[in-house]
């Protein structure tokens, strides 16, 4: 017959160390400021309300409900993937990038004395 006790105190063990490594996950975290990645730093927790970014369509859907609602991308983005916080990182910059050129050909297409309005 088994020894139930042993067993018992194994699977405590067992849930503490799972337990302890769920804390010790590290999440990476895309900061936008003004449009622009400010800073991807790491980070050990989160609120339970902030969202963790697993695919690349979540994080884009993110990204354009940030710009439907505020009119600008600022937001800070967690992930738990360092190459999608890169490349989440990069689409921000380029969305950026899109955003003053469109802005710009416009200004340079406005007749003299003609107003503009972002």
């Amino acid at each position: 017959m088994p020894n139930i006790r042993r067993y018992c105190i194994v699977s405590i063990d067992l849930i503490i160390l799972i337990s302890s490594f769920l804390a010790d996950t590290m999440y990476i975290c895309v900061i936008v400021r003004h449009n622009l990645v400010n800073q991807i730093q790491r980070q050990n927790d989160l609120n339970k309300d902030q969202p963790v970014l697993k695919t690349n369509l979540e994080a884009g859907t993110l990204l354009s409900e940030n710009f439907q609602a505020n009119d600008c991308i600022d937001g800070d983005y967690f992930f738990d993937d360092a190459e999608r916080a890169k490349t989440f990182a990069s689409v921000c910059m380029d969305f950026t990038q899109k955003l003053l050129q469109s802005r710009l050909d416009r200004i340079e297409s406005l007749n003299s004395g003609e107003e503009f309005t972002a």
